[in-house]
């Protein structure tokens, strides 16, 4: 009594999409009325802001 897919190649529906580049990120998606946000960090540790 074997486990069926134990060990074997599992093809993926989505790998032809995403190594061709037509395949859709979270990033790739807009939505009405959507924002954006940027983070810097300060290349000084423990610096005040003035």
């Amino acid at each position: 009594m074997g486990i069926e897919g134990v060990g074997a190649r599992v093809a993926r529906k989505e790998d032809k999409r995403f190594i061709t580049g037509a395949g859709r990120y979270v990033d790739d998606m807009v939505v009405p009325g959507m924002k954006h946000a940027a983070f810097v960090r300060s290349p000084h540790a423990h610096a005040q802001i003035k």
